[in-house]
């Protein structure tokens, strides 16, 4: 995600020297965060176009639609605990520099050769997943849908986001939360892509149950969306239907 915010700047950049022009690439360390910036000797900005240019939909580009975009690099940043500052004159050039918290490199997964019981529940997961895969492919859209670069990684930084706030969450509520969080883009980036999604409930309800299937979908009219485009704590909601459906015997 981080070279393609780099990519975008210089792209930016490149745009904005018609003539050509030197670009500078600077990381630093401010503290706890990490700073890297990008200028050029372009055309720069006027402090109106400044204080516009990080807002959604706002561009001055004749082809809409490249790059991520100074919002979605804005708004990343933030989802990271960071922020992003422009500095540009008129004829003078213009410096973007993007703030990080810094963080110590995690360890590398271990490879499948040293990952412990290769023959235990993983093979009961992939058998699982397979079966999923097989229902989710079922009345798919004839023709492949356009995803662009940006979206994919876009999903991938927001997932990857909530599984370092698994990683690091301290409450169950906390928890549930970040796996909310995650189940919602992957759900919503899925289902508007015309894949059917209905087999999950299903498959992943029947895999936490030790009694006999009888292969009827299990649905509930009283069932809660728990995570709306409105956005609303669902932590609250999930650790109360959590433990309804325990109450309920549903796990058992």
């Amino acid at each position: 995600m981080l070279l393609n915010m780099l990519v975008d700047l210089i792209r930016n950049s490149i745009e904005a020297m018609p003539e050509g022009g030197t670009i500078t690439i600077a990381t630093r360390r401010e503290g706890r965060r990490i700073c890297m910036s990008v200028a050029d000797e372009g055309v720069g900005m006027d402090a109106d176009t400044v204080l516009h240019a990080s807002n959604p939909f706002f561009t001055t580009k004749k082809t809409v639609g490249a790059g991520l975009g100074l919002s979605t690099v804005s708004g990343i940043l933030s989802r990271w605990g960071g922020s992003m500052d422009i500095q540009s004159l008129p004829e003078n050039g213009t410096t973007v520099s993007l703030f990080s918290p810094y963080r110590k490199n995690r360890k590398p997964p271990p490879s499948p050769s040293h990952r412990s019981n290769p023959g235990g529940p993983v093979s009961g997961y992939t058998s699982a997943v397979n079966e999923f895969t097989r229902a989710c492919k079922e009345n798919l859209p004839e023709r492949p849908i356009l995803i662009s670069e940006e979206r994919i990684a876009f999903i991938r930084e927001m997932v990857n986001d909530e599984m370092d706030e698994l990683e690091e969450a301290a409450t169950v509520h906390d928890q549930a939360d970040a796996l909310v969080d995650a189940i919602y883009y992957i759900c919503d980036f899925a289902a508007t892509h015309g894949i059917n999604l209905d087999p999950v409930f299903e498959i992943v309800h029947r895999a936490n149950m030790q009694k006999v299937v009888d292969g009827k979908v299990i649905r509930r009219d009283d069932g809660k969306i728990l995570k709306p485009k409105g956005w609303e704590d669902p932590g609250p909601k999930v650790a109360e239907e959590l433990q309804r459906q325990m109450d309920r015997g549903s796990f058992n």
